[in-house]
């Protein structure tokens, strides 16, 4: 995500610089005025998280009329039947219009020399994107050579989309850091204590589980969602529970205990065809 940040970080002074010229009447010495992009990486990769914040960053500067992103794939553009597709594809373009427009899996439109379909597809939103370059955000999103496909089908799509933001695959620490902020607010026992210790070392195993599967951060929010699950099915199996004063029972519902990771991580293995994970059973951690 470094190069992608950086990428968005110069977009974000670009504009701000946009946002100055106009305070002093002064117009873009360049004149390239579009705002258009590519963006390329494997799925789950916070392509439609960095467009969501594109969108509210340039309507935070007046860029754009509103913030929304509008996503749509190629099922969305492409319409069944000769002469419809270019409808199809305007229609789904004003619904996107003063704010961004993101294509998710862009290259698609292009399927081969036959796929009259995708091309009037592309080739009507290039004519919208050229026309509204100003004042909407079109975001092609693929993973590998996007605009190579898509210029294969129509040329000088490179030149409307200038800008280009790669995005890597996640590593085990930017993965730590997304599980972080996904359970921010539940507690897991205090470190430098064994339990607080002993959820944390599961944790890490939780996470390392991932690099068995895309491990992309649909990943981790599906493995945390296998944890709360976990939770909550103990907390409903606790005759005790109901028994306790309010303030207990809200620090129990906010509070992972280190069996909530363990079997909720073996859910999430189970679940998504991961064999043998290695996690150290609950019964031979000395927590207390």
């Amino acid at each position: 995500m470094d190069e992608a940040t950086e990428q968005v970080r110069l977009l974000y002074n670009r504009a701000k610089g946009a946002e100055r010229r106009r305070e002093l009447n002064m117009e873009d010495p360049l004149d390239v005025g579009t705002m258009h992009m590519v963006f390329e990486g494997p799925p789950g990769t916070g392509k439609t998280t960095m467009a969501e914040e594109i969108g509210q960053l340039y309507y935070a500067l007046g860029i754009l009329e509103k913030p929304g992103v509008h996503t749509v794939t190629r099922d969305k553009l492409v319409a069944p039947f000769e002469g419809q597709t270019a409808i199809k594809t305007a229609a789904e373009f004003d619904k996107a219009k003063g704010g961004v427009l993101f294509i998710d899996e862009a290259d698609s439109l292009n399927e081969g020399n036959d796929d009259s379909y995708g091309k009037e597809a592309l080739t009507t939103l290039l004519t919208l994107a050229e026309k509204n370059r100003t004042n909407t955000v079109v975001i092609l999103a693929g993973y590998g050579d996007t605009v190579k496909r898509l210029d294969e089908a129509n040329e000088g799509l490179s030149s409307r989309f200038p800008t280009k933001i790669e995005f890597e695959p996640f590593d085990l620490e930017d993965k730590k850091e997304i599980f972080k902020r996904m359970i921010k607010g539940f507690g897991v026992g205090k470190e430098g204590t064994p339990k607080g210790d002993a959820t944390r070392k599961a944790i890490d195993a939780a996470i390392k589980l991932t690099e068995k599967t895309s491990g992309n951060a649909r990943d981790i929010r599906n493995l945390v969602d296998a944890i709360y699950t976990t939770q909550q099915d103990r907390l409903a199996e606790d005759p005790d529970l109901a028994g306790l004063p309010v303030r207990e029972r809200k620090r129990a519902e906010m509070f992972f205990e280190t069996s909530d990771i363990i079997d909720g991580a073996r859910r999430w293995a189970r679940q998504n065809g991961v064999t043998k994970p290695v996690l150290v059973p609950v019964g031979k951690q000395k927590v207390s």
